[in-house]
Formats: C-alpha cells, sequence, structure tokens
C-alpha cells in the first residue's frame, strides 16, 4: 500500500497541516462558528510596544505613589515626558517599566529588562519599535520573528535591532514546515526521471534536513528560513564561531 499517497489524501480532505509543533486539524465548532460570521476580526494595535510605567519606591511615604500609565511606542519626547510626569517622577531614571505588549512578544522581557537596568534604555527601545511599525507595514514580521527564534538566546537589544535591519534579505518559506517538504519542494523545481516515484521514496525526510543544512535553511516555527549565503544568526550579527575545544596535534 502506497501510504505516502493515503496520508497526503487523508489531509487534504481533513485540510490538515503539519507544523513543527505536530499535526493540526480544523474542529467543527471553530469552523462553524468562522462560517457564521459571528467572528469579530481583530484591528491592529496603534503601537508595536506598549509600556506600563510607574514610579520607583524610595521608601519615602510622602514622595512614593501607586501610579501606573501605559505608554505606546514609538513616541516622540513630549508623550515620553508626559507619561514620567503622570507617575510624578522627576526623570524617567525615576520609572520602573514593564512590557504589555509587543509586536514581537519574544523580546518583552528583554526590552523589560533595558529599561529598569540602563539610563538612556528608552531611546534604544523606541528605535526598535520603529523598526517593528516599519517590518509590520512590509509585512516581514514573520520574517523577523523566524529570525528571533533561530538566533542566540542570550540575545541583547541592540543585536535584535540589528536583525530587524536584516530581515529584508531574508527569505521565509511559510508553507514549508519541515525538512520532508523542502525536499519535495526544492525536487519539484527539477525535471527528473520518475520524479513521482523519487519524492513518494519515505527517505526525503532524511534528504531535506542535509539539503536544509547544505543550503543553511533553518527550520522554525513560521516556516523554513532562508538566508544570504545561508548564513546562521550567529553570523549575522558577526559573533564569533562557538568554541570547539583545544584540539589534539
Amino acid at each position: 500500500m502506497d501510504f505516502e499517497k493515503i496520508g497526503k489524501e487523508m489531509r487534504e480532505g481533513e485540510g490538515g497541516v503539519f507544523t513543527p509543533h505536530g499535526y493540526v486539524l480544523q474542529n467543527g465548532e471553530i469552523a462553524k462558528t468562522y462560517q457564521s460570521g459571528d467572528a469579530i476580526p481583530l484591528e491592529n494595535p496603534d503601537y508595536t510596544i506598549l509600556l506600563s510605567i510607574g514610579k520607583g519606591y524610595f521608601n519615602d511615604p510622602e514622595y512614593d505613589n501607586d501610579l501606573t500609565v501605559q505608554l505606546k511606542l514609538p513616541a516622540d519626547d513630549a508623550v515620553v515626558s508626559q507619561a514620567v510626569e503622570t507617575v510624578g517622577a522627576a526623570s524617567l531614571r525615576e520609572c520602573t517599566f514593564y512590557v504589555e505588549d509587543c509586536l514581537a512578544p519574544s523580546l518583552a522581557e528583554l526590552i523589560t529588562d533595558e529599561l529598569n537596568e540602563c539610563d538612556g534604555g528608552i531611546t534604544v527601545v523606541d528605535a526598535l519599535a520603529e523598526l517593528l511599525h516599519k517590518l509590520d507595514r512590509e509585512g516581514r514580521l514573520p520574517v523577523y520573528k523566524a529570525m528571533l527564534e533561530a538566533g542566540p538566546k542570550d540575545l541583547t537589544l541592540d543585536e535584535a535591532a540589528d536583525l530587524a535591519e536584516q530581515a529584508v534579505d531574508v527569505q521565509l518559506l511559510r508553507e514549508i514546515v519541515s525538512p520532508l517538504e523542502y525536499a519535495r519542494a526544492e525536487l519539484a523545481k527539477h525535471d527528473i526521471p520518475l520524479k513521482g516515484v523519487l519524492l513518494a521514496n519515505r527517505d526525503l525526510q532524511h534528504y531535506g534536513q542535509k539539503l536544509m543544512e547544505s543550503h543553511g535553511a533553518s527550520c522554525t516555527g513560521y516556516g523554513i528560513l532562508l538566508t544570504p549565503e545561508g548564513m546562521t544568526m550567529e553570523q549575522c550579527l558577526a559573533r564569533p564561531e562557538p568554541s570547539r575545544g583545544m584540539e589534539m596535534k
């Protein structure tokens, strides 16, 4: 029996999708809700980063307070100053920050730390907010999110901004979510005798993995990521290659 063909027909009939996290199938309840017309489309927020700003505690009952205010970034200096004044702080140095929402959620903790630990952090964060807005407007935000997923775990905020600048040169194959599908897509580009037999071969998963390695492609939750010349995110950031330890001579 051709299990590959049977599985393909079942997936197409069900409308299922293979992802790096498993097989996704839309159930009847969700389909019914969508078709009924009751679903309300979500509007894009008027910010890329949403901050909650409060005043630091100085162990002075006459000076401390529990006031907080939301600040939408990007924002100009006047809006930032108004937020500081609203919480009763003398300057940004007296404020505490927390990221409530971000178009790139994986950056939320990093941004919060930057704002609370570094003087002038608001300038760096606002510049990043501008970059996120630009990526969102150009439809390249999923590319950037994939880059962050494939990037180093100890990413700095400056490096996050660097990757955002490079997103324009990176390709994301959103319709391809596994090495197997990557192999099929690559083979489909070429005129090969008995291509159907080759595409039905169960070893394509391993072949796809090797093919991705040779192309420098990365598998992410957003699709297959392809960088210029197959560079890793570390190479895009001009980071030194990981040490291989001492070599015996």
